[in-house]
């Protein structure tokens, strides 16, 4: 049975990822609403949740079994982001 830290560091891992699927959400909810205020407000959400996920990757092990998979969708993430115009 793991530690209660390496548990720990495995859900907040598992943490980010749900993050980013969020962010994925909210960038697909902003593609198919027809009103602009909707749009604008989940495209910040998901840019929002770039930033945070990217503030926290820090505390993310480079062998945690997670760090691969947060590392390709925050990548996917920032392209969609760039594409709606987004700079980093």
């Amino acid at each position: 049975m793991a530690d209660l830290p390496e548990r720990l560091t495995d859900a907040s891992n598992d943490f980010l990822l749900t993050d980013l699927d969020v962010a994925f959400t909210f960038l697909e909810v902003a593609a198919v609403t027809g009103i602009e205020q909707t749009r604008k407000r989940n495209e910040e959400k998901a840019h929002y949740v770039y930033q945070t996920v990217l503030r926290q990757l820090d505390t993310v092990s480079l062998e945690a079994p997670q760090r691969p998979a947060i590392n390709q969708k925050l990548a996917l993430l920032k392209e969609r982001l760039e594409k709606l115009g987004y700079r980093f």
